[in-house]
């Protein structure tokens, strides 16, 4: 039986990736981490991700 992970991701610095036209980073949608990542699906486990959603601005 293959061990299970869940990743959760809360925002910060490592869901962003580097925007080489500026030098800046930026976010990803961390849903697609296994198309930036793609070591993880070579993981010895099942690995489930959830992304929270970005907090709405109170007006």
């Amino acid at each position: 039986m293959k061990r299970k992970v869940l990743l959760i991701y809360t925002g910060g610095t490592i869901g962003m990736e580097k925007d080489y036209e500026t030098g800046s980073l930026r976010a990803f949608d961390f849903g697609n981490i296994f198309e930036k990542m793609p070591e993880m699906k070579l993981m010895e486990c099942e690995v489930f991700v959830h992304p929270f959603a970005k907090p709405k601005k109170k007006l």
